[in-house]
């Protein structure tokens, strides 16, 4: 074959490929520089929310919220009432949302996960509002659950919307409460 390029060119070439690799390297090295970082800092996040008391694993929640007032384990369940209180009053300053959390906790049946609290305070009202989003194992275990916060009487709104009761199974659930 014949040699059409000059020993200039072809030095050329090979300089701009070797730049083009050491370009190519150094990104990928980058990318996972920031995706180290990234797992690292979730993990740090993870430790701290954990460590903090914000975040007990699932395991100890269950088995010491399982009993009411009144049952064997009640002081160790009214005790856990009181830590979470604190925790949360940590966090929050006004008194009312913590009691609102820690009441709608305390009334909750093993067979429902609550996911997340979404909180609005009306500014010319005097009423809070508090939405529950969670999960179900059954709709009638939803029912029940719905039936003692009403009973309760500390809420002045209990609504759960139909669209929470359309599966027998349960499902994810939205409960809305007004105090």
């Amino acid at each position: 074959m014949a040699n059409l390029l000059t020993s200039e060119t072809k030095q050329n070439l090979q300089s701009d490929l070797l730049g083009r690799k050491l370009v190519g390297a150094s990104l990928a090295l980058g990318l996972l520089l920031i995706i180290t970082l990234i797992i690292l800092g979730s993990f740090w996040v993870s430790l701290f929310i954990r460590e903090s008391g914000l975040v007990s694993p699932p395991s100890t929640t269950n088995k010491e919220l399982k009993g009411p007032p009144g049952s064997s384990n009640s002081a160790s369940w009214l005790k856990k009432i009181e830590d979470e209180v604190k925790i949360i009053n940590n966090y929050w300053s006004e008194p009312l949302i913590s009691i609102l959390v820690v009441k709608t906790m305390a009334l909750k049946p093993a067979s429902l996960k609550i996911l997340g609290f979404v909180v609005e305070r009306g500014e010319a009202s005097q009423t809070t509002k508090l939405s529950l989003v969670g999960l179900a194992d059954s709709r009638n275990g939803l029912v029940n659950y719905v039936n003692l916060l009403r009973q309760d009487k500390f809420f002045s709104r209990v609504d759960l919307p139909v669209e929470s009761l359309i599966s027998d199974r349960g499902g994810q659930f939205v409960i809305n409460l007004e105090k």
